[in-house]
């Protein structure tokens, strides 16, 4: 503002009203101001929020700065956190973050409790690898998360209780979940309706159910329940039509029925139950029609029948029945001869009395 022509006392007046008018501020926000948040880029708080794409691959460990980070909308490559220890806390608050094309890997991170920080991000363009975290509780920092086009691999966070990942729709390779010995279900799976690879579900010592899993149809690769000793049913896979590859259900202390297979038709590969102690027979999977290689039952010492396979019509590669201690020998073989069986056949070690 230029006054010309007026006395001192008449300038002062004017400058004194302006300023308490709100027409000069010191850090002005309209048009004009030298401290301008608005139209310039000097000081200006709403560019400084501005979200951007992110070239390369960006790795964190222990200490290190997360600048380069936290204006990301999108990174062309890999994002890790890992091996940080008990230093790494918690995440920075990536409020931009929304997509990773490359892999997402958070691992080796003994002092992380959450995934907070990450609640902008919808999709993993690799694998999402969430392994080794010896203090981490849940994955509710991912629950907007929709699609991870590899694989998605949880395995060895002994304090995970929970997942939370209620958006993921898709996973285009492999699920894994393995050796989390706090988690107690799959809740937060239950809009996951296609996985493209394997599915993998062992050693979590705890858990009971795998309810959420009922919008899976087919398995496309191999299907492997095996060794989560709390586990009591299948029920979850009730809508499983097809198991690509190998289904392996073993190592189960708790299991007590199949009947979670009760859709499968088709298994392309090998059909295992193995040492699972309390199952008593094979009931449950009516419509179980074609095994493709060989069908192995074992070493599951309350099994007394296994009249649950005569649903198989097509033709099977190998039969081994075998070890069973409590099934009668004469059954186990009056039901392999009817089974059409085209090269081997072991029915053995079956010492259970026969009526």
């Amino acid at each position: 503002m230029i006054l010309r022509g007026l006395s001192p006392a008449l300038c002062w007046l004017v400058l004194l009203a302006a300023c308490q008018g709100g027409g000069i501020s010191a850090d002005d926000d309209d048009s004009w101001g030298t401290d301008d948040d608005d139209s310039s880029a000097v000081d200006d708080d709403d560019s400084a929020e501005l979200c951007v794409p992110c070239d390369g691959d960006l790795d964190y460990g222990a200490g290190d700065d997360f600048g380069a980070l936290l204006r990301c909308q999108s990174l062309t490559g890999d994002l890790s956190f890992r091996d940080a220890g008990a230093t790494l806390v918690s995440l920075p608050v990536l409020s931009c973050l929304e997509r990773v094309d490359g892999d997402l890997r958070i691992r080796g991170n003994e002092g992380l409790q959450s995934l907070a920080g990450l609640e902008s991000l919808t999709t993993v363009g690799g694998d999402l690898n969430i392994s080794f975290n010896a203090s981490l509780v849940d994955l509710s920092g991912l629950r907007r998360l929709q699609w991870i086009s590899g694989g998605l691999f949880v395995s060895a966070n002994p304090q995970l209780s929970a997942l939370h990942l209620d958006s993921l729709a898709e996973v285009g390779a492999d699920l894994s979940l393995t050796r989390n010995g706090s988690l107690v279900s799959l809740a937060g799976l239950d809009s996951l309706m296609s996985v493209g690879g394997d599915i993998r579900i062992s050693e979590n010592n705890v858990l009971t159910s795998l309810s959420a899993l009922g919008g899976l149809i087919v398995a496309p690769e191999d299907l492997s329940v095996q060794d989560n000793v709390a586990l009591t049913s299948l029920e979850g896979l009730q809508n499983l039509s097809s198991v690509g590859r190998d289904l392996d259900v073993s190592g189960n202390a708790a299991l007590v029925d199949l009947s979670g297979l009760s859709a499968v038709a088709r298994v392309g590969g090998d059909m295992r139950f193995m040492s699972n102690p309390l199952l008593e027979h094979l009931d449950g999977m009516e419509m179980l029609a074609e095994v493709v290689s060989t069908l192995t039952v074992s070493s599951s010492e309350s099994l007394t029948r296994v009249d649950g396979l005569l649903s198989i019509t097509a033709s099977l590669e190998g039969l081994r029945i075998h070890s069973n201690s409590a099934l009668c020998q004469s059954h186990a073989e009056a039901i392999a001869e009817q089974l059409n069986v085209q090269l081997e056949v072991s029915v053995y070690d079956n010492l259970g009395g026969c009526p």
